[in-house]
C-alpha cells in the first residue's frame, strides 16, 4: 500500500480521436509530478501512473490502480493549455467511474483549474470523486494525507481548501487554504519527480515545435520555471488554482499572484533534461517572458552549458521586447506563443522574425519569411 497516488487520466483518445495514437501531442503531467514531490519531500510514498502516455483505457487504468492499493487517488485534471482542464475532466471522471467499480472504498480527490472553478458542481455532477482543490492544492493534499481514516467528516473538515462529500452525501467547502509563496517555493515544491514518470522518450511534442529539432518530436519534457501571472485580464481562467478565498464567485482575475523559483534552482531541471538527451522542452510558465531578472538569467546559465535545447515558451505582445529575442534564441528558445485580446493568437518563430511583429488593429505586421 502506497499512501497516494497520482493519475494522469487518458482522455486522448476522446479529443484527439485517432490523432492520439501517433500524432497529438503527449505532455509530461507537470502538476502530478510537481505534487508528488512535493508529498514525498515530506516522508510519504508516492507514485504517478500516466495512463495517457501508456494509452490506457479506463477499465485498464483503474486495474492498474487497484495494484497500488493507493490510500489517496489523486488526479491532477490539466492540459496541455490552461483551459484544457475541461477537456480533460471527461478522462478524468471516467476513470474514477471505472475505479469506484472496483473499489467502492477508495478515496479520490482532483485538482485543476476546471475543479478550482466550479468545485461544488463537480461534486454534484461526479458522483464517483469524494472531493476536490480548491486551488493548486500543494497544502491541502499535505493535510489530507495525514488523516488515517478518510471516512471521518470530521477530520476531513479540518483540512483547508478542501471540498467534500461526506458520509450523509451532503456536500461540505471547508476554509481555504493558503498556496505555496515564493520564499517557500523550492522547499515546498522542490521540482518535479522525473524519476516517477515513465521514460521522457515516450513523450512526444506538438508537430510545429519539433520543425525546429528536424521534426523529431521524442523525447519532449515539459516544466514551469514560474508559477501564475501578475495581470488581472477578465477573460483569462489562468489564476483560478491561486484562489485563496472559498467563495464560489472568486475570479481568476481576484488570484493574479505570480511566483517563480530562482534561476540557479531550475538550471539543475534542464541538467536533468540535457543528460537525458532532451532536446524539446516546453517552458509551460504561463508568462515566461516577464521579469528579465529570473528568465535572463536562466536564459545566461543555458548558454554558458551550451546546451542544444528546442525550447517553446510563452509571452505577452508588450512584454516581449526586441532586445530580448537575441539572448533567448541563443538560449534555444525558438518559439514564443504571444497572448493576444480580441481571441487573436500567434506563434512567433525567432528564427524567422528579426523584430516582434506589432499590432496594427487586429493585424500582425512587420514580419519577415
Amino acid at each position: 500500500m502506497i499512501d497516494i497516488l497520482f493519475v494522469q487520466a487518458n482522455a486522448s483518445k476522446k479529443i484527439y480521436q485517432e490523432l492520439a495514437e501517433k500524432h497529438s501531442a503527449i505532455e509530461p503531467p507537470i502538476w502530478a509530478a510537481l505534487l508528488a514531490n512535493s508529498l514525498r519531500s515530506t516522508g510519504y510514498s508516492v507514485e504517478i501512473l500516466d495512463a495517457e502516455v501508456e494509452q490506457l483505457s479506463a477499465d485498464e487504468a483503474a486495474k492498474r490502480i487497484c495494484e497500488y492499493s493507493p490510500r489517496i487517488v489523486c488526479m491532477p485534471v490539466y492540459g496541455q493549455q490552461p483551459s484544457a482542464s475541461s477537456q480533460n475532466m471527461v478522462g478524468a471522471t471516467a476513470l474514477a467511474e471505472e475505479y469506484k467499480k472496483m473499489n467502492n472504498n477508495s478515496f479520490i480527490v482532483l485538482v485543476g483549474g476546471h475543479v478550482a472553478a466550479l468545485p461544488i458542481e463537480t461534486l454534484i455532477n461526479e458522483k464517483s470523486i469524494n472531493a476536490v482543490c480548491q486551488n493548486e492544492g500543494v497544502y491541502t493534499l499535505r493535510q489530507l494525507v495525514q488523516i488515517k481514516n478518510l471516512k471521518d467528516d470530521t477530520q476531513l473538515s479540518k483540512v483547508k481548501g478542501l471540498c467534500f462529500r461526506d458520509s450523509d452525501g451532503n456536500l461540505k467547502t471547508n476554509q481555504a487554504s493558503a498556496i505555496v509563496e515564493k520564499k517557500d517555493l523550492e522547499l515546498v515544491l522542490p521540482g518535479m519527480a522525473w524519476d516517477l514518470l515513465p521514460s521522457l522518450s515516450k513523450y512526444r511534442t506538438a508537430g510545429w515545435h519539433s520543425w525546429s529539432n528536424n521534426s523529431i518530436k521524442q523525447p519532449f519534457a515539459a516544466l514551469y520555471t514560474s508559477l501564475g501571472c501578475p495581470y488581472r485580464c477578465s477573460f483569462c481562467m489562468i489564476n483560478i488554482i491561486n484562489r485563496t478565498n472559498s467563495d464560489v464567485n472568486v475570479t481568476s482575475a481576484d488570484s493574479n499572484i505570480f511566483r517563480w523559483w530562482s534561476p540557479e534552482f531550475m538550471i539543475k531541471q534542464f541538467d536533468y533534461l540535457a543528460n537525458m538527451g532532451v532536446k524539446n522542452v516546453k517552458i509551460a510558465d504561463e508568462l515566461f517572458v516577464l521579469n528579465p531578472n529570473h528568465f535572463i538569467k536562466l536564459c545566461d546559465l543555458i548558454i554558458e552549458r551550451k546546451y542544444d535545447f528546442n525550447i517553446w515558451a510563452y509571452s505577452r505582445i508588450d512584454t516581449c521586447k526586441p532586445v530580448y529575442l537575441e539572448k533567448l534564441r541563443r538560449a534555444g528558445v525558438k518559439w514564443l506563443g504571444l497572448g493576444i485580446e480580441k481571441d487573436v493568437a500567434f506563434c512567433l518563430e525567432i528564427d524567422r522574425y528579426d523584430v516582434l511583429p506589432e499590432l496594427e488593429g487586429e493585424r500582425l505586421i512587420n514580419t519577415k519569411g
